[in-house]
């Protein structure tokens, strides 16, 4: 599982340890855990845009493809995450992607294109790979915008 899923799910059970501990009126727990999740998204979008346009594109190959089970909808599912491996200035690197899928995607010694971080070349994304974990972070956004406003509606009208 990607490790900011992680931090993530980890900042929203903490905020709701916090919703039962201090007994937080609603109103104040729905918007703040609305912004959170306008705020991860942003920030998530904010970075692989800044990724697309200031890394460096590269062809890599998929040495092998990692299965971890995952918990979805309260039932155990399978998800496939490619490890792939590239050159840099000589220096080969195999990194596991951050972005997983429901099915093997890729094939043992396919070339897919790639996009690294200049800086920090083990942070990369595979071009054909975001689509998805896009689409999904703007959903999050608008799910915590559609709480925003029901709270905001809630409390002034």
């Amino acid at each position: 599982m990607n490790k900011t899923w992680q931090r993530v799910g980890s900042t929203i059970l903490g905020i709701i340890m916090l919703y039962v501990y201090f007994n937080m009126a609603e109103e104040i727990f729905f918007f703040i855990l609305g912004s959170l999740f306008i705020i991860v998204s942003i920030v998530f979008l904010l970075n692989k845009k800044e990724l697309r346009d200031n890394g460096v594109h590269a062809d890599a190959t998929v040495v092998s493809t990692r299965r971890a089970l995952i918990l979805r909808g309260g039932r155990a599912g399978t998800t496939y995450f490619p490890v792939v491996k590239y050159d840099v200035d000589g220096l080969i690197y195999t990194i596991e992607s951050s972005v997983g899928h429901i099915w093997p995607r890729y094939k043992d010694g396919e070339t897919v294109r790639i996009i690294y971080d200049k800086e920090d070349v083990k942070k990369i994304i595979i071009l054909d790979d975001g689509s998805t974990a896009t689409i999904i972070m703007v959903l999050i956004m608008l799910v915590g915008a559609i709480m925003i406003g029901v709270v905001l509606y809630r409390v002034f009208f």
